[in-house]
């Protein structure tokens, strides 16, 4: 099944569509795909971010800890 797609208009700063104009051309790509792949990087980048940050302060919150270690029955629950 094919996502369904929608239509979003952005603006650029001049250079930056320059560069990215540059970018898809030497990859042999479309404009399109190229910041479709752009915005899908960022969000995965942010979405680890989010989880690094989630895992820093849940190892760092000894009852999240206690309680975490309880609720592993099947040796899932690695401690970093």
């Amino acid at each position: 099944m094919v996502a369904k797609q929608e239509k979003t208009t952005i603006t650029l700063p001049h250079d930056l569509k320059q560069r990215a104009l540059e970018l898809k051309t030497r990859l042999e790509t479309s404009l399109n795909s190229l910041i479709k792949k752009a915005v899908e990087e960022y969000i995965k980048k942010e979405e680890a971010e989010r989880w690094i940050k989630g895992a820093e302060k849940a190892s760092k919150n000894t009852s999240y800890k206690k309680e975490a270690l309880e609720m592993d029955v099947g040796g899932q629950f690695y401690e970093y």
